[in-house]
């Protein structure tokens, strides 16, 4: 017998909580276009705009499409919808981390080693379980297909979990008063892995035996 999960609330939760990553990109992308420097300079302090601004949309895309996506399946029609949201929502997720993963190697002074593995391993792979995602659909193994791309959302969410994870440690932060970097790194990271966890537990279905779920 499989775990259900209600499906109708959850792209105006997951909106709810992509509010502050989405507008933060767009205030970010309007000043990319309104300094007009597109050319990839790699300057060890300030990011890039170009890889920047391709990593923001594409972010935002996977953010956005992958929320929709709980409320356009069923009906044939809705399938169709479904599939088409899909492969554009990859496809963000797919050049979301290898952007990611062009600006950390790119700026390797501006994170620390905690920070550089965690953008490493993580955008990659964000981007190799959108890929495992699309490779389980082609091959009709749906509910394989579902946890990938669980998986790879989880870690996109991060943008928008991790203030409120900032902000549910902050009476910590405040008792020390001046955390090291390194804490803050590791909040970062740790953010990435608890919502892992969180898809595990509650969202990754798995097949026990033929035609059950857990």
């Amino acid at each position: 017998m499989g775990t259900s999960t209600t499906r109708r609330p959850m792209p105006y939760i997951l909106g709810a909580f992509c509010i502050i990553p989405v507008g933060g990109t767009f205030y970010r992308l309007a000043q990319i276009i309104q300094e007009g420097q597109w050319w990839p300079r790699f300057n060890p302090v300030v990011v890039d705009n170009f890889p920047l601004f391709i990593h923001g949309v594409s972010m935002v895309i996977f953010l956005v499409l992958g929320a929709l996506q709980f409320s356009v399946t069923g009906p044939f029609a809705q399938r169709q919808l479904h599939r088409i949201l899909g492969r554009i929502a990859v496809l963000g997720a797919v050049i979301g981390g290898l952007s990611g993963v062009w600006m950390t190697l790119a700026h390797v002074e501006i994170s620390s080693p905690l920070l550089l593995i965690g953008r490493l391993f993580f955008g990659t792979a964000m981007a190799a379980f959108a890929i495992f995602a699309i490779w389980e659909a082609m091959h009709r193994n749906l509910i394989s297909h579902r946890n990938w791309i669980i998986r790879s959302y989880a870690i996109a969410f991060n943008a928008a979990s991790l203030p409120l994870l900032t902000l549910s440690i902050s009476p910590v932060i405040l008792i020390i008063q001046d955390p090291a970097p390194i804490i803050e790194d590791a909040i970062h990271l740790l953010g990435w892995i608890i919502n892992l966890i969180v898809a595990e537990k509650f969202f990754v279905r798995r097949v026990i035996n033929k035609g059950a779920l857990v």
